[in-house]
């Protein structure tokens, strides 16, 4: 069935139906005898027509419902809205693709420059048997609102709940914004047992805007897989932003024996996520959740956004990949692989090829367990020209739980922590994970910067872990209590190796003090080991003095005179006669010929100077016969 609307087209509380049969119906239902309704009967075997709206105008749908349905063998028809200028679907609407036998649902095409989806109207495409769901396509090049205000029942939405695979959801849009209670999904239910699992959600948009209790979900809750959920910019656009809110969240999951999504997001220049609300991979069940990837060239994380790879329950936790040129989080943004349970948390492999810049409390890279976990931790593995950790933020392999920590292996050129910023493999009861660094130049310590591979911080048992440094320079303040521990409680300390052309600021110590410490010490057990590879660099060290606290007088280098160059050559004389040209007698008066008036004294410095006094450069540097060097210009 087509229909073209030739100015703006209006379906208000109207059911278009095609399966065996196409129905028109006007509200009240069609089951209702006071309700005309037309009906086009279709051959029983054959497959069902097509539904297709075209306007050159505006395309608005109000209590209405169109359905593309099989129940035989034979495949649904396809359904297809387009419009010049915008497609509308508001207050109860539903447009719908469904199989409950065999045969493939239809697909459910949008073409038009904007697309809203408001109320509680919906946008289905299901199976519900060994036919395979249908596909929702959404081409808007201009803006996607979607708005839900009742229930969390998804705006968008495929799904399996069979052995056929569910449907995909592609949309491709400038602008992207879900607000209320919106949502997508992606869904293979707990009776889906299609091993290709549930549909994928691809989302190409350059502007992403997620706005109350409001979500993107690709998700398994049973032995299915889940599908993928990719995240780009509109049309290969450069920049992709990602704007969140608290209640806000992008995840593919698991809460089945399925394996999870992945979550994949790109962008050619740079992506930039920001607000309160949280990208994730999680598995709550035995399946293992899927992995998350981030690659661009500038990725920024700030405002508290949170990247999350998780595991409730036995399932291993996901990883995180980043491959950037630069990597910045702030604001208490986080990365995180953790386990709350029996399950393993998953590693975070950060590939920046330039700097890594992490600022702020509460901002972080982490891998860690949590309370009452049994999981192992995961591992951090870094690799970038820079890092600069400042202002309480961490890079952290901690362990709540009683399982054991994991490890962090860092790369790079050069490492900076200051303002309290930390590097820690810290556990409350087990043994400490391992820190290996590797730093080509410099690292600086300032400000109650750490370095940390302590256990037992509940007062419990474990062992210290192992610190491994090499590099050139490792440089800190005595008196800021900047530290690099593999303390323990009750446990053994841990083992520190440093390989370093020069310590300086920082040394060993039996115990923690107030200055900045190397230590591996245990309050209740045996001390660890420290070694300290590097040449003998007391001469240098010894040698340090305070510098004076006068400060130089500029104007004393600077002569406010020019400079005449001097010669060798015979002395002059200077003689003093009287009237006649005759010479005085020791005994005559002196009489002046002329008034002398007062006699002043010289100034002892020359007159600094000031403003309004002309502004003369100096053309050189000169040397006085007393070997002193002036800023000066040559007499004419």
């Amino acid at each position: 069935m087509q229909i073209n609307g030739f100015g703006n087209l209006l379906i208000n509380q109207t059911s278009i139906l095609t399966a065996q049969q196409v129905e028109v119906c006007l509200f009240p239902p069609c089951s209702d005898p006071s309700n005309p309704t037309k009906k086009i009967n279709l051959n029983d075997r054959g497959q069902a027509g097509n539904v297709t709206l075209n306007s050159i105008g505006n395309l608005t749908f109000s209590n209405s419902r169109i359905e593309s349905d099989t129940r035989g063998g034979n495949p649904a028809g396809n359904i297809i809205f387009r419009a010049n200028q915008g497609i509308s679907i508001a207050d109860n609407s539903t447009i719908s693709a469904r199989t409950s036998s065999g045969g493939k649902a239809g697909n459910i095409t949008f073409l038009a420059p904007t697309l809203v989806v408001a109320g509680d109207a919906r946008v289905l495409a299901e199976t519900a048997s060994t036919g395979d769901s249908g596909s929702i396509f959404v081409n808007a090049p201009t803006s996607v609102d979607l708005i839900r205000q009742d229930n969390l029942s998804p705006v968008l939405s495929v799904e399996t709940s069979g052995a056929g695979k569910a449907g995909n959801i592609t949309i491709n849009t400038l602008s992207l914004s879900l607000s209320e209670q919106a949502r997508i999904t992606a869904t293979a239910t707990a009776n889906a047992t299609n091993p290709q699992g549930g549909g994928s959600i691809t989302l190409n948009a350059s502007n992403l805007n997620l706005a109350g209790i409001v979500g993107i979900f690709a998700e398994t809750k049973g032995e299915a897989p889940a599908g993928t959920l990719r995240l780009n910019p509109y049309n290969n656009q450069p920049d992709l932003d990602i704007a969140l809110t608290p209640n806000s969240k992008i995840s593919a999951s698991t809460s089945g024996s399925g394996k999870g999504g992945d979550l994949i997001v790109t962008a050619p220049q740079s992506i930039t996520i920001a607000g309160s609300g949280k990208l994730a991979v999680e598995t709550s069940n035995i399946g293992n959740a899927g992995n998350m990837n981030f690659t661009t060239q500038q990725l920024t994380l700030k405002d508290g956004v949170e990247i999350s790879a998780s595991t409730s329950g036995i399932g291993k936790a996901g990883e995180i990949g980043i491959n950037a040129e630069k990597f910045t989080l702030s604001g208490g943004a986080k990365v995180a692989t953790n386990t709350s349970s029996s399950g393993s948390a998953g590693n975070l492999t950060v590939q920046v090829n330039d700097q890594l810049f992490l600022t702020g409390r509460g901002t972080g890279l982490f891998a860690t367990t949590t309370d009452n976990s049994t999981g192992i931790g995961g591992n951090i593995i870094i690799d970038p020209r820079l890092v600069q950790i400042e202002d309480g933020a961490t890079i952290a392999v901690d362990s709540r739980g009683s399982g054991i920590g994991g490890n962090i292996s860092l790369q790079a050129s050069r490492l900076v922590l200051n303002q309290q910023g930390s590097i820690t493999a810290k556990t409350a009861s087990t043994t400490g994970g391992n820190i290996s660094l590797n730093v080509k130049d410099l690292t600086l310590l300032r400000r109650n910067s750490l370095i940390s591979a302590t256990a037992g911080t509940d007062k419990a048992g474990g062992n210290g872990g192992n610190i491994n440094f090499d590099g050139k320079f490792i440089i800190a303040l005595e008196n800021e209590d900047s530290d690099i521990s593999a303390d323990a409680f009750s446990g053994t300390g841990g083992n520190i190796q440093i390989n370093s052309q020069g310590i300086f600021g920082i040394e060993s110590r039996p115990k923690p003090t107030e200055k900045s410490d190397i230590t591996a010490s245990s309050e209740l057990g045996i001390s660890g080991t420290i070694n300290l590879n590097q040449p003998d660099n007391s001469s240098i060290q010894n040698s340090f003095t305070e510098l004076s606290p006068n400060v130089i007088d500029t104007n004393a280098l600077i002569a406010n005179s020019c400079i005449a160059r001097g010669a060798k050559r015979e002395e002059n004389t200077f003689t003093i006669t009287g009237s006649g040209a005759l010479r005085n007698s020791p005994g005559d008066v002196l009489i002046s010929t002329y008034t002398t008036g007062d006699v002043r004294n010289v100034e002892p410095t020359s007159r600094p100077w000031k403003k309004g006094d002309p502004i003369v450069e100096p053309q050189g540097l000169y040397r006085l016969p007393s070997g002193q060097l002036l800023l000066s210009r040559a007499c004419n």
